[in-house]
């Protein structure tokens, strides 16, 4: 290996690093915690080691959300389960797994709905990639409104977040039993709005 390729392998290290502490502290405390000085006290770096990758706090916050997006597609692709099961199964299960993600990840999902909802936020690769593993998901199902399958998505997409920003926010499932009936609740709208 050459030097370069050396240097090169140390600076995506770093960078992965930096990404992994700003998720954690994210995680743990919330967006508004997560400031530039804290986050390199934690990898023992300078602050301006970091502003080498990231403009500011909100370039280094839409990063930590494409590397959330990246985790969930590399599950995705990874996970053989989802290709055997039926478009219905798919569905529920992608709805499940959003929920429990949510539930269970409060500050972080926080944090990725106050960035995609900002007004010069632009989806990654890896949200690409899993909007469009959701639209394949979804062909096989005819909208009940004569909408385009996109516009399906969108719906999707727009809702699962709306009615998961309530859930976490202001209701909390006490139970696994309750988040079960969470997660039938909202399968059984969406097989309102689409043909299953």
């Amino acid at each position: 290996m050459s030097t370069k390729e050396r240097k090169q392998r140390e600076k995506e290290l770093l960078k992965k690093t930096i990404l992994e502490e700003a998720f954690r502290i994210v995680g743990r405390e919330g967006h508004q915690a997560l400031t530039i000085r804290k986050l390199a006290e934690r990898i023992e770096y300078s602050p301006r080691t970091i502003y080498l990758y990231f403009e500011d706090k909100e370039d280094l916050l839409k990063a930590i959300v494409e590397f959330g997006f990246a985790a969930t597609l590399r599950t995705l692709e990874a996970n053989d389960y989802y290709r055997n099961l039926s478009a219905e199964e798919q569905l529920k299960t992608t709805i499940a797994n959003h929920l429990r993600t949510a539930v269970e990840n409060v500050n972080y999902y926080n944090t990725v709905i106050h960035i995609i909802q900002g007004a010069e936020f632009k989806p990654g690769p890896h949200q690409k990639k899993i909007e469009n593993w959701v639209s394949g998901m979804l062909k096989p199902f005819p909208t009940t409104d004569g909408t385009e399958q996109n516009d399906s998505v969108f719906l999707l997409f727009a809702s699962l977040r709306g009615i998961t920003v309530e859930l976490v926010n202001r209701r909390l499932p006490a139970s696994e039993e309750e988040l079960n009936q969470h997660i039938d609740a909202v399968f059984q709208f969406y097989k309102n709005l689409i043909r299953v």
